[in-house]
This record gives C-alpha cells, structure tokens and sequence, in this order.
C-alpha cells in the first residue's frame, strides 16, 4: 500500500513538472501587481479559438523558460482577452494574438513588433530588456556595434552642462526609439579617433553618406528629427528584400508626403531617372521622403494609385495625412523636380483614382465609382447606404446577396437608394474622404439626405440590416414632420 500511494506521488509530481507553465496566467486580480513586481514584462493578449495565438504558443512558452532565468528575468505572460474583458479593454486590444511590453505599472505599454519564433523572440527581448543606450568603452565594442547595425547612433558626452543636457535628452530619445534603432554612448573622444568634440551624436549607416554629425541645439524635438531623418536614405527600394522591410516600415510610418517612382526598370534612361530622382531627395530631405520601384515587381502598389504600364515612368505623392494623391505620368528627369516644387508649393491638383462611370446602372444597388462620388452620393435628394467593399474580401461576398436583397426589397422607396464601391480600385474624393474613412472590409455608411453621415456598426443579418434601414428612415420621417418638410 505505502509503495502505491509513494509511486501515486511520484506520478503526480512528474505530471505536475511536465505541465508546469513558464509563462504566468494572468487575470484582473494579479495583473497589476505581477507588472509592478518585475522590471520587464511580456503579455499576449490572447483568444482560445485563434489559430495565430495556437501557434505562437508553443514558442512563446519555449521562449519564456529561456528568458526567466535572466537576472532580472525577463517574464512572459498570458491574457485570456475573452474573458478578461476589462484588461483588453484597459490596453486597447484590437487583434490577437496581441503583445505589449510593460516597464513598471505606471509606464505605458509599447507594443511588440519583434519576431514570432522562440529563438527571435528571445533575441528581440534580451535587446531591448537592457539599457536603450550601450555604453561602450573600447573600439572593439564600438565596430562590433557599427559592424552589426545598419544604422547606429553614438553620442559623444562629457562633463559639462551641455553635455548633462544631451545625455538627459539622448536617453529619452533612445528609450523611445530603441525598438528601430541601436543606441550608444562614450565620453572618450579617443574611441571615435578624436575626430568630435563632446558633446555631441553621430549617426553612423550603411547608405549615402556613411556618417553625418548632429549640429543642432540638444532639445528632444531637434535631435530626435535628426536622427529619424537621417536613419532612412535618401531613396529606398520598395521591393521584397528582408534588408529593405524595417527600412520600409518606418518609412510608410511617417506623416510625410511619400514621392514614388515606378518605372520598368529594363528600360533605358532609368539611371538618369534614378539619378534625378535622388537629386530631388536631397533637396527636399525632411520634407518628403522618397521610393523608387521596378514597375514590374510592385503590380498591387500600381494597381493602388491607379497606375498603368502606359503611363510609365511615374511618380506619385500620397500624402497619407490627407489620404490624397498626385501623380505625375511620362515622367523624364526634367520634370521631376519642377513637379516637386509646385506640389510643394500647393500648385498640383490631387489624382481621383476611378474606375470608368458604367453606362448601365439600373441594378438595385447602384455602383458608384471615384468620378461619379460627389454626384451619386453627396448629391443626392434621398438618403443613402453604400457599402465599400473589396473584391477578394470574403464578408463582402457574403454579404452581397443580403445587401442586393435588401436593396430590391427598398426599389420602390424614393426615400433611399443602395449604392456600392469597389474601395481597391476608386478614391472617396477630397474633401469626401474625411468623412467617409474606409479601414477594413466591408464598411457601411449611411448618408441622408440632409448631409448626415453615419459609420454603420451593426449586425450583416437582413433583419438587422433592415431594422437599422428602417429605424433611420422612420427617424428622418419624425425630422421632417417636426420642420413641416414635405
């Protein structure tokens, strides 16, 4: 008897082992005090039923038994989101798997954008678990950082008060910007072949010119611009190299304007095309930012600004603040620049991208393209649904046949009319486009006919769809009837 319960015992010890978790679960009543207790932590917002967060799992656990024998450790945890409502709601969770790095309970959390593999996830997290800003004391640290780097930025300190300023500075901007960017720092000039007097940063690359030296006053704003401007080239490459992706990424990020030139790059003059176009580059650098691709390898970023290989060589500007584009067809080095300085001086009026007005429209619902926008729908009598869809989008092909039906069910109501807009292929034109912001597929809005616009959230149903319908147009008959409009 005492060998079984012995060997029960063992059983379940070895059980408990084997199921052992190195990645904590946590819940509304442990979560603060798990961030607050520990320098560094992870946490995956998570739901049961996705396949992306049943595949990170198993790495994400390998990972976690790894970097919590750190010192400190770096801690790995979970959030069930579906059921801890609250704290996905409190983090702003709009996706899963979703992973936020916490620094203390009463910093914000950044989100993580590293690799989804143990062996990168570890890479990634040891990085930035340590000080966003390498001290380094001997050339061989700094080439092994500048050998490493694509981009690394060197700040030269010293014992002054200006150089107490920027070593305040240079670390908030390295805090920040630790995630894109390799950050260092000495207070021997030797180290850098005495070349700088301190204090000031560097910014070492791999591209144009491989060094430029910050000259400007030591507030957060200045050097921060500097650095950012200077971290990316002149021109970058849009094409699929794993080189090119983080540089792409942060520049697509940007507020600036982005100016992008397409062109088959069999063809000739595409040096001097390129050469043209640097030229511009490095005249409106900090101004707009610059991409240049073969036409041939960028079909989908074409097909975006309603490009064809007839128009070729192009460049175009979409300027994401505004979502409005420019375009600028048959393009030679001559024109480049002259284009670029009228756009910069507001002398270019933004491209529409439409698709051709069909000839026949006698559907239920109504297709309206980019050049027929205002006329369909901000100026029409009676109110209006339109749906924004995507050809490949599989809500939007199920949605279809409700959406047609809907609109047969309302043909003989003068009060409303059903339109729909292949969102890849046409613009909502300046200034429509703020109003009507398209993120995702299907989006609905509701226009009446006194110039209100609504952001449909509902269900797809019929019966939900038709109640939202009907319900609006009750409320526009109640609006009337209290102003004594017919």
């Amino acid at each position: 008897m005492v060998f079984r319960i012995l060997t029960a015992a063992c059983l379940l010890s070895v059980a408990y082992v084997i199921m052992a978790e190195d990645v904590l679960t946590l819940t509304e009543a442990n979560f603060d005090s798990t961030v607050e207790a520990n320098e560094f932590v992870v946490v995956e917002f998570y739901a049961p039923w996705c396949g992306h967060c049943k595949k990170l799992a198993p790495e994400y656990e390998k990972a976690a038994g790894v970097l919590k024998s750190l010192t400190p450790p770096i801690v790995l945890a979970k959030v069930d989101a579906t059921e801890e409502k609250e704290l996905a709601t409190r983090f702003k969770v709009k996706g899963y798997p979703s992973l936020q790095i916490f620094r203390g309970k009463d910093e914000q959390p950044i989100d993580y954008s590293g690799p989804r593999d143990s062996e990168g996830i570890i890479k990634y997290l040891k990085k930035r678990a340590g000080p966003a800003s390498q001290t380094f004391t001997s050339a061989e640290e700094l080439n092994a950082l500048l050998d490493s780097a694509e981009v690394a930025i060197v700040a030269l300190l010293g014992s002054d008060g200006d150089a107490d300023e920027l070593a305040v500075t240079y670390a908030t901007i390295a805090a920040k910007l630790r995630d894109e960017l390799s950050f260092a720092q000495t207070v021997d000039k030797a180290l850098l072949n005495n070349e700088h007097e301190a204090p000031t940063v560097i910014v070492y690359r791999k591209f144009d010119s491989p060094k430029v030296v910050y000259e400007g006053d030591f507030s957060v704003a200045s050097l921060e611009a500097f650095i950012v401007k200077h971290s990316l080239p002149q021109v970058t490459e849009l094409d699929q190299k794993p080189e090119n992706r983080e540089k792409l990424r942060k520049l697509f990020g940007s507020p600036v304007p982005k100016v992008m030139m397409f062109a088959d790059y069999n063809k000739e003059g595409i040096e001097q095309l390129k050469v043209a176009l640097a030229e511009a580059a490095a005249h409106y650098s900090g101004t707009l930012v610059f991409v240049q691709g073969d036409s041939i390898n960028n079909e989908g970023a074409m097909k975006f600004f309603g490009l064809t290989t007839e128009t070729l060589p192009v460049v175009v500007i979409h300027d994401t603040e505004s979502d409005m584009k420019y375009s600028l067809t048959d393009a030679d080095p001559d024109k480049i620049h002259e284009w670029l300085k009228a756009f910069t001086a507001g002398e270019v009026d933004s491209t529409t991208i439409s698709e051709e007005i069909p000839e026949a429209n006698e559907g239920p619902v109504k297709v309206v393209v980019g050049n027929s926008f205002d006329k369909e729908i901000m100026q029409a009598k009676e109110n209006v649904m339109i749906e924004f869809y995507a050809p490949w989008c599989g809500h939007c092909k199920k949605l279809a046949p409700v959406y047609e039906t809907l609109a047969e069910d309302f043909k003989d109501n003068s009060e409303i009319t059903f339109a729909k807009q292949d969102a890849t292929a046409n613009d909502v034109p300046p200034p429509h486009n703020k109003r009507f912001v398209v993120k995702g597929f299907p989006t609905i809005y509701f226009k009446t006919k006194d110039d209100q616009i609504t952001l449909y959230t509902g269900g797809r149903t019929y019966p939900e769809l038709r109640e939202y319908v009907e319900l609006k147009l009750l409320t526009m008959k109640d609006a009337d009837s209290a102003t004594g409009t017919a």
